[in-house]
């Protein structure tokens, strides 16, 4: 697959003075991701710039050995990147979650990620918490993914700040619940 272009962009938002937000990937290995941290000044910052060489290196070195087994996530109705793009996201979480096993819970930082392999002519994605992934082909635009956050749970203005808080995430609960494409 020729890619022709991609474009990310993050904003701290009007309440933060820090942006805990942030976007990486690596051409050699086609990989890019999104990464929506949280846990404040300290904490959701420096989890950004752990989070970035973490994904990239379980990424590699799962995606890149046609031979891994257990105890790796395995789904044979995936391509290996699909597979690796999963335990990146599932050995990520597992590092944070023991670092943060010490933090009550409004102490710990946690990260929402959405992550996108390419494999010849595939775009795998893998995804926990509140961050989307869109596509635009021929002036139409595709929501690659499903979020896992509290959108549906209020339509008026009270709910609003609640939309994108996310319901799972990495780091911050024993279970993760990711998604990906189908």
């Amino acid at each position: 697959m020729d890619l022709k272009g991609y474009s990310a962009v993050t904003d701290k938002g009007p309440y933060l003075n820090l942006n805990e937000d942030g976007y990486d990937y690596d051409l050699v290995n086609q990989i890019f991701f999104v990464i929506d941290a949280f846990g404040g000044t300290g904490r959701g910052d420096l989890l950004l710039d752990n989070l970035k060489v973490k994904l990239k290196e379980f990424y590699t070195r799962i995606s890149g050995d046609p031979d891994s087994t257990l105890p790796f996530h395995y789904n044979s109705n995936q391509t290996i990147e699909g597979n690796g793009l999963v335990n990146s996201l599932l050995f990520t979480h597992k590092e944070l979650l023991k670092a943060n096993s010490s933090s009550p819970l409004n102490r710990r930082a946690g990260a929402s990620v959405i992550m996108v392999g390419l494999s010849e002519n595939l775009v795998n994605i893998a995804s926990t918490g509140n961050c989307a992934g869109f596509l635009c082909r021929n002036g139409q635009i595709y929501q690659l993914n499903r979020t896992d956050d509290f959108q549906l749970l209020g339509k008026d203005e009270y709910f609003r700040p609640f939309r994108t808080f996310p319901k799972n995430s990495l780091g911050m609960f024993e279970t993760l619940i990711f998604g990906q494409n189908e």
